[in-house]
């Protein structure tokens, strides 16, 4: 039987459509016990959460992906979700606000017109962005 640490995504990272710094914070200090903010600038947080007794950093980046979607990245693999999709999921129904996220692995560099997830009150679907 395979381990589950070995499926989850080494990192999380979604895109939150038209939502403010302080409702993604609010939300993340929902789900993690602890939140430590390392880092604020004007469109941008940097934190320090704890899940489970493990801490990772947290970024908070406003007009990331065109001028309405906010990135969420969490640089660990310690979170409540096993992927992309998961953590896009959960963030919708806590934020109801359309939530995209990348359907396979990305690397820097890598071509941003391919097919991303969609989750919004129409349910999930593949997209292409077009931010």
């Amino acid at each position: 039987m395979q381990d589950s640490q070995t499926e989850r995504q080494p990192d999380i990272e979604i895109y939150i459509k038209d939502t403010s710094l302080n409702a993604i914070q609010n939300w993340l200090g929902s789900v993690f016990h602890c939140i430590d903010v390392l880092k604020s600038g004007k469109q941008s947080l940097e934190l320090s959460c704890n899940y489970q007794d493990t801490k990772f950093p947290v970024t908070i980046l406003e007009a990331a992906a065109g001028k309405k979607y906010t990135s969420v990245w969490f640089k660990s693999n310690a979170t409540p979700w096993q992927d992309d999709l998961e953590c896009a999921r959960a963030a919708y129904q806590a934020l109801e606000s359309e939530v995209r996220c990348s359907n396979g692995g990305w690397q820097e560099g890598d071509d941003v017109e391919t097919t991303w997830w969609c989750v919004n009150e129409n349910g999930v679907e593949l997209k292409i962005w077009n931010a």
